[in-house]
């Protein structure tokens, strides 16, 4: 059993950290050995336990992401304005008006036939209470169904950055039906931004759900930049993208102040040097400027990494 012991110390840039209930503890890697934690960094840092939210109480809807179906609606109408414009030129042509309804048959049936196959779903996303499913119809062996109660709870859930073109990926492991441990990674920008599943706000819901259902499994502890990055509010479970807006205003105001840092030290050099001269040390300037002030920042607003876990007992044990 996990000691839990209070803190006091407040955690900057944390705003979620100031419930009555919350309580902390330090986490261990597991000594299951069937499952090897290999993100040790977030197997070993703080947890924050958090009363159970009643999002998390309540069972998971249902929720479907079908193919995206915008280009067909483009393509009927497309293919209605060419039987439209081929009708009036033929009708002035053709005299005949058995041949003009047979040719008019054959178009519409040919565009019936190829509008009912762009019309064909190439791939779905289901969500449910038993857990989630992705089905890919042109690639099948991209088809996955993971089960929560098959999710390995002693693996945390974080979020694990790829190369430089590609997307963040949601990382966790479940057992497959062979019982071996497997890791599945979600690339999340590629499915909200670059997934032809329904429309954003809905795929940005699916993930939250996906979210909820891992929250929900007993001693799961998910990493907070998971929270951060999907703008869920990690004490009510609740969509809460103002600490993203507050990030990106930051990154403004830091690029504010490089240019005004820039121009004050363009001033001041080319008063006293050549322009080109001038020009080559603002040009060397910048980075260690740039590295000068992010180092600034992290100094008086560190970045907290902690785990988030969900209990029942909560309020038990800090009574």
């Amino acid at each position: 059993m996990k000691k839990n012991k209070s803190k006091s110390k407040k955690r900057s840039r944390n705003r979620y950290n100031d419930n009555s209930h919350v309580s902390f503890s330090v986490d261990s890697v597991s000594s299951n050995r069937n499952i090897t934690n290999d993100n040790n960094h977030y197997a070993n840092v703080e947890t924050i336990i958090y009363p159970l939210p009643n999002a998390l109480k309540l069972p998971i809807n249902t929720i479907v992401g079908y193919g995206n179906q915008t280009s067909v609606y483009f393509i009927w109408l497309f293919c209605a304005l060419i039987c439209a414009l081929t009708s009036f030129i033929l009708w002035e042509v053709i005299l005949e008006k058995t041949l003009f309804i047979a040719i008019e048959t054959i178009l519409l049936v040919s565009f019936y036939t190829l509008l009912k196959r762009f019309n064909k779903t190439v791939g779905y996303c289901s969500i449910d209470n038993d857990g989630f499913r992705f089905i890919c119809d042109p690639a099948p062996k991209m088809n996955i169904e993971i089960l929560w109660e098959n999710i390995c709870p002693e693996y945390v859930v974080h979020i694990e950055t790829g190369g430089r073109y590609r997307p963040d990926y949601l990382v966790f492991k479940y057992k497959n039906t062979l019982n071996e441990s497997k890791k599945y990674k979600l690339p999340i920008e590629n499915w909200i931004n670059g997934s032809p599943l329904s429309p954003i706000e809905k795929r940005k819901l699916m993930l939250k759900t996906i979210l909820k259902g891992l929250a929900r499994i007993p001693n799961m502890k998910i990493n907070q930049h998971v929270f951060t990055k999907l703008d869920v509010d990690p004490k009510t479970f609740e969509f809460s993208p103002s600490k993203r807006k507050s990030e990106n205003m930051n990154g403004i105001i830091f690029t504010i102040t490089i240019l005004g840092i820039c121009f004050m030290l363009w001033v001041f050099l080319s008063s006293i040097l050549p322009p080109s001269w001038a020009l080559g040390l603002l040009l060397l300037s910048i980075i260690p400027i740039a590295i000068g002030l992010i180092l600034l920042i992290n100094c008086l607003e560190p970045e907290s990494e902690n785990n988030i876990s969900y209990s029942d007992n909560i309020n038990k044990s800090s009574s």
